[in-house]
C-alpha cells in the first residue's frame, strides 16, 4: 500500500508531462506558423491631386522642341538615368498634349537646371580647348587637348578630326570646338528661355486624386495586395469630409512622375492583378479614385472638396490575400499652394 502513492504520482507526473508536451507542441505550431506568415502594414500614403494647364504657345513649342533636340542636351540623356522621362517635346506621337501639369513642370525645371550646369561647364571646357588650339602648332599637343573635351563634341566629330594629320589636324579639331559652342550657346539660350516660361506656367486641380501607398512586409514570407473585386474586397478611401467610402481603383506598383500626375485621364491602365510585397520588404502601390464606380454626386462632392479644400484629410483601407484590412493612420492632402 505504500507504493501506491508513489505510482499515482509517477503517472500524474507522467501525464502533466505528457499534457505539457502536446500544450508546448501546439503553441510552438502556432508561434511558427503565426511568425512565417506575411505581416502587411501601411507605413505611408502620399495623395497627389492631378493638375492640368494650358497648352504651351507654338513659340514656346518650338523651344521645347530645339531644346529637346539638341546634340548637347540628347547627349545629357544617355548619362542622365532619369532624363528618359524628361519629355520636352509637348507632342506625343503627333497628337496634341493637353499642357503641362504642375508635378512635370517641377520635374522639368530639375531637368533643364541640370542640362544648364552641364552646358556651361561644357562651354568653359571648349573655351579653354579654343585658347590651347590657337597656340602655335608647334606647341600644342593636339590629341591630348581633344580627347580632354571629346565628350563635348557634336557626334561624328572625332571621326572628322581623326581623318586629318599635322596642323590639318589642329585646324580640323579648332573647327570642331567653334561648332560645339555655337551648339551649346543655342543649347544655354533655349534652356534658359524654356526655364522662364515653366517658372510663370499655371496649373489648376482636376479634382481628380491619385493615392501612392508604402506598404511593407514585416513577416517571414510573400503576401499580396489585391485589387478590388466586389463588394466585400474592395479597396477604400476615407476622408474627413462626409463623403463615405470612396472604393480606389488599382493602378499597380508604378511611380513614374508622368503617370503620377496624369493618373486616370491619360488612360492609365487599371491593373487586375494582386500587388507581390516580398517578405522583409516595402512596396510602393499607386491608386486612384475612378468616377467610373463612384456615384455622379459623391464624385461631385469629393472633387470639390481636393480643388478647394486646406484641411483635408484621408485614410486608405487595403485588402490583403486572405481579405484581412489594412487600416492605414489619416495623412493630409496637400492644400492647393503645396501642389507639385
Amino acid at each position: 500500500m505504500s507504493n501506491d502513492p508513489n505510482k499515482s504520482n509517477a503517472l500524474r507526473n507522467t501525464l502533466l508531462g505528457f499534457v505539457t508536451s502536446v500544450i508546448l507542441i501546439l503553441v510552438g505550431y502556432w508561434l511558427n506558423n503565426c511568425l512565417s506568415r506575411d505581416n502587411l502594414s501601411i507605413e505611408y500614403v502620399r495623395f497627389v491631386p492631378e493638375t492640368e494647364g494650358p497648352l504651351p504657345s507654338p513659340e514656346m513649342r518650338h523651344k521645347l522642341h530645339e531644346l529637346s533636340v539638341n546634340p548637347h542636351f540628347q547627349r545629357l540623356g544617355t548619362s542622365d538615368p532619369f532624363s528618359p522621362t524628361c519629355q520636352l517635346n509637348p507632342s506625343n506621337n503627333g497628337e496634341e498634349h493637353p499642357g503641362f501639369a504642375k508635378g512635370v513642370t517641377k520635374y522639368l525645371k530639375g531637368c533643364v537646371v541640370t542640362f544648364q550646369d552641364s552646358i556651361r561647364q561644357d562651354l568653359d571646357d571648349l573655351k579653354k580647348a579654343k585658347a590651347d588650339l590657337d597656340r602655335p602648332a608647334d606647341s600644342t599637343d593636339v590629341d591630348a587637348v581633344v580627347t580632354t573635351i571629346q565628350t563635348r563634341l557634336l557626334p561624328g566629330a572625332m571621326e572628322q578630326i581623326n581623318r586629318e594629320a599635322g596642323q590639318k589636324k589642329a585646324l580640323a579639331a579648332k573647327q570642331q570646338v567653334i561648332r560645339a559652342t555655337e551648339s551649346a550657346v543655342q543649347g544655354d539660350q533655349a534652356a534658359g528661355e524654356v526655364l522662364e516660361y515653366l517658372k510663370d506656367y499655371k496649373t489648376t486641380r482636376t479634382g481628380r486624386l491619385l493615392i501612392i501607398a508604402t506598404v511593407m512586409n514585416s513577416g517571414d514570407t510573400d503576401g499580396l495586395t489585391m485589387p478590388s473585386s466586389g463588394e466585400n474586397r474592395e479597396n477604400l478611401l476615407i476622408m474627413n469630409e462626409n463623403s463615405g467610402r470612396l472604393p480606389m481603383t488599382l493602378l499597380g506598383a508604378r511611380s513614374d512622375s508622368l503617370f503620377l500626375v496624369r493618373g486616370l485621364s491619360a488612360g492609365s491602365p487599371q491593373s487586375d492583378s494582386a500587388v507581390s510585397v516580398a517578405r522583409r520588404s516595402a512596396v510602393t502601390i499607386t491608386f486612384a479614385l475612378d468616377p467610373a464606380v463612384i456615384p455622379s454626386s459623391t464624385w461631385g462632392t469629393i472633387t470639390d472638396h481636393i480643388k478647394q479644400k486646406s484641411d483635408l484629410r484621408g485614410q486608405i483601407i487595403l485588402k490583403d490575400m486572405r481579405n484581412r484590412d489594412l487600416t492605414s493612420k489619416e495623412f493630409n492632402v496637400p492644400t492647393t499652394s503645396q501642389d507639385e
